[in-house]
């Protein structure tokens, strides 16, 4: 008899992540030269530091890219923009935007809960990535169930330069205003240890926040977890951003923990635990936190991993032998 797999309510990521040569996320250009981007952070004692930095915006477009990828190969829904990667998702598609525009015609306001089934049903993307639909003058949020952290460099272990490149032209061109002469211009070069956090809220798969129920059935809800399980796994085995083409990152660490609230017929689920990577004690820090929910009654796994190749280990436990968590749904 096969074991009865777990069922994920949430689950949790803390790490940090070796980015060498890298320029993901850039704040501006100033003339011919790019910009790295830098914010100020504050350690435990409230000592301040600047540092190197990724937004969590960029890493979540990430996931994104691999999540459409692996959605449109598995035959899951995808929307008409997502299915062209568009950044407004389903405020392009034609058909959302005919049933919103025939309801208005009658003079009738579209129930939200019921918008908000189609849009889990038609898009998968925009289920686990949330979208804010303003069109036809509606305000209808769909909260992303995936949360990510600004990656942030250890103070005392990043560099960050600025070199010099140039595009040389073989003759000289007759044409002004054209991009086809020599251009000289200053590109960041990035390395560093970056802090990251990330969580997903697995039971809200294909859940209506509005009415708490479910809009999609559980084997639709199994192929999206899988999906998003492979796209987070890609996000970090294979970062893509600003200037990949020409300087994909170098990964030469990857240590962390991941956490995992699971159901448990001994009490309800509760958010799987986080703690800043950017301390040097928050394995110690999670693995006391985990400690003291278990000893409570609480179902919460902590698996820990020194290298990238663990983590993979890890996310092929998950794919292969947990399911999304689903709620009681309300009368």
């Amino acid at each position: 008899m096969a074991e009865k797999k777990r069922a994920v309510f949430s689950l949790s990521l803390s790490g940090r992540i070796n980015l060498n040569l890298h320029d993901l996320n850039n704040e501006e250009v100033e003339g011919n030269q790019q910009i790295t981007r830098f914010v100020t952070i504050v350690d435990k004692t409230g000592r301040p530091y600047t540092v190197s930095a990724v937004s969590g915006d960029m890493f979540k477009h990430i996931l994104c890219a691999h999540f459409q990828r692996t959605a449109i190969e598995e035959g899951i829904p995808l929307c008409a923009g997502c299915l062209k990667f568009d950044a407004n998702r389903i405020c392009i598609d034609g058909d959302f935007l005919e049933k919103i525009g025939t309801d208005k015609k009658k003079g009738q306001t579209k129930d939200q809960g019921i918008l908000t089934d189609q849009i889990i049903k038609m898009c998968a993307l925009d289920d686990i990535a949330g979208n804010l639909i303003t069109a036809r003058n509606l305000n209808l949020a769909r909260k992303s169930i995936t949360e990510f952290g600004w990656l942030a460099a250890l103070p005392e272990n990043y560099t960050s330069e600025s070199k010099f490149h140039v595009k040389f032209s073989r003759a000289e061109s007759e044409e002004k205003g054209e991009n086809i002469g020599q251009n000289i211009f200053y590109r960041p070069v990035n390395s560093g240890v970056y802090a990251t956090v990330t969580n997903i809220e697995v039971f809200r798969l294909g859940l209506n926040d509005i009415t708490r129920k479910y809009a999609i059935d559980d084997k639709e809800r199994e192929n999206r977890y899988k999906a998003l399980l492979l796209a987070l796994m890609e996000t970090y085995t294979s970062p893509e951003g600003a200037q990949t083409n020409t300087q994909k990152p170098h990964i030469t660490g990857f240590e962390g923990v991941i956490t995992a609230s699971i159901n448990s017929p001994l009490s309800s689920p509760l958010p799987s635990p986080l703690f800043d990577p950017l301390d040097d004690g928050y394995i110690t820090e999670l693995e006391r936190i985990v400690k003291n929910f278990n000893d409570m009654g609480r179902a919460v796994e902590l698996h820990k991993f020194s290298n990238l190749a663990e983590f993979t280990d890890i996310m092929k436990d998950f794919y292969e032998n947990t399911t999304p968590f689903k709620i009681k749904e309300a009368e």
